[in-house]
């Protein structure tokens, strides 16, 4: 997959199962790192939304639990959280 000089550099921590998931956002951090938000590109029984953020990966069941600890963790903000989910349902048909 092919992306711009700027997602490459903040993807480069990043271990991205493209034929699972896709990529719901990616948002810098202060630390020159940052955090990756992915849903999966099917939803089943062990579909998971996965947050990767250096080298640590967290799954969640859902894509509300996954926004609601990173706000937790300060690594957004809830007007972050707010237009993710958003955009994701947007995006799936289901606003």
């Amino acid at each position: 997959m092919k992306f711009d000089k700027k997602l490459n550099y903040y993807l480069r921590d990043a271990h991205v199962d493209f034929t699972a998931f896709e990529i719901l956002e990616v948002i810098p951090q202060k630390n020159d790192h940052a955090v990756v938000f992915l849903a999966p590109r099917t939803m089943g029984t062990n579909s998971n939304f996965c947050v990767q953020y250096m080298d640590n990966h967290n799954y969640y069941g859902s894509l509300e639990k996954m926004l609601e600890v990173s706000v937790a963790y300060e690594r957004i903000t809830d007007k972050d959280a707010e237009r993710i989910k958003k955009d994701y349902y947007t995006r799936k048909g289901d606003n």
